[in-house]
């Protein structure tokens, strides 16, 4: 079992638990799922451009992409019907901790330019929406780096079962995540 999911299961439920009050113990705020979208114009030009995204992507989480084609066509983006637009990745339980982990244990503390997360970040109530400017930065990634020196950015958003900004802060700092002190 992943080291997170242990901390969650055996610290974090209980003091939520105490924190919240819940009338029901399945009403405790968790992270349900962690979805990973990738989209660029240059994939309807070109569709091998997706390829180190991809095969990135399927590393990193270690389940198969769902690539998205365009509904219809759109002159001005120059955009044809059912061209290949991105590609998405849902992640639960157990590949959710694990991307969590590296996420936040390995990747973020290593990165010269963070420092925490802002309050700002959080969406109206249910999760948190981050930017991988690079995937290079993931251990996965070191011994093959030029394989993926072209892949571009990910968007991670990380959804939860809070109905409140103040559920979604308590449970994320629970994970230790930092969050940027406000002074008012």
């Amino acid at each position: 079992m992943n080291r997170l999911r242990q901390h969650y299961n055996n610290i974090l439920e209980e003091d939520l638990l105490l924190k919240q009050n819940p009338r029901n113990i399945q009403r405790i705020v968790k992270i349900s799922t962690i979805n990973l979208n990738n989209s660029s114009k240059n994939y309807s030009i070109d569709e091998k451009l997706i390829v180190p995204n991809l095969v990135a992507a399927e590393l990193l989480g270690g389940q198969s992409c769902k690539n998205n084609r365009s509904k219809k066509s759109i002159a001005n983006f120059k955009l044809l019907k059912d061209s290949l637009i991105g590609f998405q990745v849902c992640f639960r339980k157990d590949r959710l901790y694990s991307l969590l982990e590296k996420l936040f244990l390995v990747v973020a503390p290593n990165t010269k330019s963070f420092k925490a997360y802002s309050k700002n970040q959080l969406l109206d109530s249910n999760g948190i929406t981050l930017s991988i400017t690079s995937p290079l930065l993931f251990p996965e990634f070191e011994e093959n780096y030029n394989l993926f020196e072209y892949s571009s950015a990910y968007d991670l958003s990380l959804s939860t079962t809070s109905k409140s900004k103040q559920e979604s802060i308590l449970l994320l700092s629970g994970f230790q995540i930092p969050f940027v002190k406000e002074n008012f």
